[in-house]
Formats: structure tokens, sequence, C-alpha cells
């Protein structure tokens, strides 16, 4: 017996990104390469604020396609990193091992 499917409609989920990056990551990005891009145009460091304004655009692109492939991979990373010692790569319910309450 199959479990019937249904569908997400796109305009009723939504994930909030910005400049289509996941929001955190995109925004401290964003702010951190501005600032320092703020910085070298006020010294007049011409080659410097070029290579800032290229790394953005680069890091933007690369927050994308990681925004792309999973929207909420900040949160479940997270979630995941703070899970690590309660679950073993090698885990079973059958397995005996000395790092295991069994």
């Amino acid at each position: 017996m199959a479990l019937q499917e249904t569908s997400v409609y796109r305009a009723l989920h939504r994930h909030e990104l910005f400049l289509g990056c996941e929001r955190g990551p995109g925004i401290l990005f964003v702010g951190w390469a501005g600032i320092a891009a703020g910085f070298s145009f006020m010294g007049r460091n011409w080659l410097l604020a070029a290579a800032l304004v290229a790394a953005l655009v680069a890091g933007v692109n690369g927050l994308r396609a990681l925004a792309k492939v999973d929207p909420q991979w900040l949160a479940t990373y997270r979630a995941r990193k703070g899970f690590r010692g309660f679950y073993f790569a090698n885990s079973a319910p059958y397995r005996k091992d000395s790092r295991c309450a069994n």
C-alpha cells in the first residue's frame, strides 16, 4: 500500500532568501564585503576594491548555487553539528560498542 503524494505549490511555500542566497550567510557576506570595499574605496586602492567587488560577486553566486541545492543548509548543518555526539556514523541497534550505552 503506497502513500498518497501531495503536491506543495511553490506560491504557498517559499524560503526566505536574500539576493538568492540563504539569509544568514548572505547578509553577513555582503555586509562584510561591502564594509571592506567601502574602506578600500575611501583609501583609493582601486585594485583592492576591484578584487573585493569580484570576490563579492563570486561569493554571492556561490551562495546562490548552495541555496538552489538546499535553501536551509545552515540550519541543517547546525542541527547536525549539535547532534554529532549522540549519533555515530555506524550505529545500529545490534551493534555493541564501548561508546554506546548498550
